[in-house]
């Protein structure tokens, strides 16, 4: 059973990922052509970089929920919300998929998502948006928000 998922960025399939593979130092690769996944692990959980195309994909795809995290690295709100994403990705492993999504990269995913302010925080259930909210938040209220 995969504890996350990712969308290859080469040929956009989603694949399943073990956080305790990735944790172990084995890298994560799409099983359909072999690139190499664009996933990292934060102390046990994972965390997807991905694109406006990759997301499409995995919130069309996840049988989990996506948590989304649209932020830019010249965001001083968004450096000091990520240690707050990284404890959610690792309290909720196997229960969310956590992605950001870095808007300066991908500024087409910002406004295929209609994101006006960051960071924005979207949650994705069963492919479609269930909920957003925009600015920095402690992580109990961000694991509040979530369960909400």
């Amino acid at each position: 059973m995969a504890d996350s998922y990712s969308a290859c960025p080469s040929c956009g399939k989603v694949n399943g990922v073990n956080a305790a593979a990735v944790h172990a130092g084995k890298t994560a690769v799409c099983g359909s052509c072999g690139a190499v996944l664009s996933v990292y692990e934060v102390s046990g959980g994972l965390i997807s970089d991905l694109d406006a195309s990759g997301l499409s994909a995995l919130i069309g795809s996840s049988p989990l929920p996506v948590v989304v995290d649209f932020w830019a690295p010249w965001c001083g709100p968004c450096r000091a919300f990520a240690p707050a994403f990284e404890q959610a990705a690792r309290t909720l492993v196997g229960k969310a998929v956590f992605v950001k999504i870095n808007t300066e990269e991908h500024p087409a995913a910002g406004e295929a998502y209609r994101v006006r302010g960051i960071p924005t925080l979207i949650h994705f259930r069963d492919g479609t948006e269930s909920k957003r909210i925009s600015g920095a938040m402690q992580v109990n209220q961000f694991l509040d928000w979530l369960n909400g």
